[in-house]
């Protein structure tokens, strides 16, 4: 597949691209799968504390109904409106060992500052998309299309 661009899948004036890959260890402690329950991630509106289905744009349980394969690359290639609001990349698992690496890109640029977020039995990883622009406490998406494709490798 060759190098997906912004301006090549997205309408560059109201969508930003948003790139995710995630790669599965090669062993896990226990099984031979990662079972979907194990490891969740969703993109979406991070002024939530909660993992309300209204907060988010699209996440694993759209992607994947089973489990994830060991020692198997996974990507999610999403096009999400720009309008520039608290937007971010969130990731929780039951053990430190069910993702080995993951990489977040925001039209090719890849995000670094990822931080442990929420309480210790309920700790994720987030890595911010946007700023923080809420204005009300309504928990409804503005309007905007999405659209994206997932990739083994």
């Amino acid at each position: 597949m060759g190098s997906c661009t912004v301006d090549s899948l997205c309408d560059e004036q109201t969508q930003d691209l948003v790139d995710l890959e995630y790669h599965m260890p090669a062993k896990y402690e226990w099984g031979p799968m990662i079972d979907r329950s194990e490891m969740s991630w969703h993109f979406g509106y991070s002024g939530y504390e909660t993992w309300e289905r209204q907060s988010q744009l699209f996440g694993a349980y759209d992607y994947n109904n089973r489990a994830y394969d060991l020692n198997t690359s996974y990507g999610v290639i999403e096009c999400v409106p720009k309008d520039g609001c608290d937007l971010s990349f969130n990731i929780t698992s039951r053990s430190s060992s069910t993702v080995e690496s993951y990489a977040v890109e925001k039209n090719g640029i890849q995000l670094n500052d990822t931080q442990k977020v929420g309480a210790s039995y309920d700790e994720k990883l987030m890595t911010q998309f946007g700023q923080n622009c809420i204005t009300s406490t309504s928990n409804s998406l503005s309007g905007g299309a999405v659209a994206g494709i997932v990739i083994a490798c």
